[in-house]
C-alpha cells in the first residue's frame, strides 16, 4: 500500500483537501465552499475570511481524506491564493484575514505610488497595486490602527496555513514576492519597502 501525501488548497470558491498517493494518483478528495463576509457594508470592497470556520473547514477536508490513508499521510503541503494577507496578534490569535479579492489597498495605492514607485521595482520586480500585502498593512496603519498595533507579525494566507499547521511563522519565497515587501534579488524581506508600509 501506498503512502500518501495530503494536499491542502485554498482557491478563491472552496477549501480542499486531497489525499495524493506516490504515484500522483487521488486517492479521496474532499471540498467545503469558502465563506466571505463584508466587515464594512458602505466598502464592499473590503472582503475578509473568518478565521474559525475557514480553520474548521481545513481541518475538516483535511480528516476526510485521512480516514483514507491506509499506510499514513508522510506530508503535508499547502498551496493557495496569491495577494493575500494575514494579521496575526499577540499569542497566535489570527485578527484578519484578507483574501485576494480584498480591495482595500485600493485606499492607499497612490502613497506607493507617489513615494517610492521606481525603486519599489528595483527591489520587488513589482509595480505598485492594492492587491498586495504592502497596500493592505499601508491601509490599516492609515485606517485600523487598533488592528495594525495589535499585529505581531503579517503573512500571506498560504503562510497562515503553515503558521496554523507548525505553529511557525514562515513564508515561502514565491508567495513571499507577491506581498510588494520581498526583495527579489537578494531573496529576503526588504528593510525599505516594510518602512513604507509602516512595518520596522
Amino acid at each position: 500500500m501506498e503512502e500518501c501525501v495530503l494536499v491542502i488548497e485554498l482557491t478563491t470558491r472552496a477549501v480542499h483537501s486531497r489525499l495524493i498517493s506516490e504515484s500522483g494518483r487521488i486517492m479521496h478528495s474532499s471540498t467545503r465552499p469558502l465563506e466571505t463576509r463584508l466587515p464594512s457594508p458602505d466598502r464592499p470592497y473590503i472582503v475578509e475570511l473568518d478565521p474559525g470556520k475557514l480553520w474548521f473547514s481545513i481541518c475538516s477536508t483535511a480528516a476526510d481524506c485521512a480516514k483514507h490513508a491506509e499506510s499514513g499521510v508522510s506530508a503535508i503541503t499547502t498551496t493557495g491564493q496569491r495577494f493575500t494577507t494575514a494579521v496575526i496578534g499577540r499569542g497566535g490569535r489570527t485578527l484578519v484575514l484578507c483574501p485576494n479579492m480584498d480591495a482595500r489597498g485600493a485606499e492607499v495605492a497612490d502613497f506607493f505610488t507617489d513615494s517610492i514607485s521606481e525603486d519599489a521595482y528595483r527591489i520587488t520586480g513589482l509595480y505598485p497595486s492594492f492587491l498586495f500585502s504592502g497596500s493592505r498593512i499601508r491601509w490599516f496603519v492609515e485606517n485600523d490602527p487598533e488592528v495594525f498595533n495589535a499585529a505581531e507579525f503579517f503573512t500571506t494566507i498560504n503562510g497562515w496555513l503553515y503558521f496554523m499547521l507548525t505553529g511557525k511563522p514562515a513564508e515561502e519565497p514565491s508567495q513571499a514576492s507577491g506581498t510588494f515587501l520581498f526583495d527579489v534579488r537578494g531573496r529576503r524581506w526588504s528593510e525599505e519597502m516594510c518602512r513604507v508600509a509602516g512595518v520596522e
